[in-house]
């Protein structure tokens, strides 16, 4: 997908990475989805498609922000991308 403008440079986390970082910090994507009232596999959705919330949860308990994780899903000034917008 071609990078519109704004868009950061890195690379996203790859989801492999941000299991074994949870597992360091000893829990996991299935501890943090119970946890918060969520099934028990719905936050893995957040791996590989923007859900601000899951993104946020599995942020906080890496103790990093969300776009450090998926720079792709935000803009240069921190502004989420809009992927609903339609290009013109």
């Amino acid at each position: 997908m071609p990078k519109r403008e704004g868009e950061t440079q890195s690379p996203d986390w790859h989801a492999a990475d941000v299991i074994a970082a949870l597992h360091k910090q000893g829990t996991s994507l299935r501890q943090l989805a119970l946890t918060r009232g969520y099934a028990p596999r719905s936050l893995h959705k957040a791996l590989s498609h923007p859900w601000k919330r899951a993104e946020e949860i599995i942020a906080a308990a890496l103790g990093v922000e969300p776009r450090a994780i998926w720079p792709s899903r935000f803009l240069a000034d921190g502004k989420r991308v809009d992927r609903r917008r339609r290009m013109s």
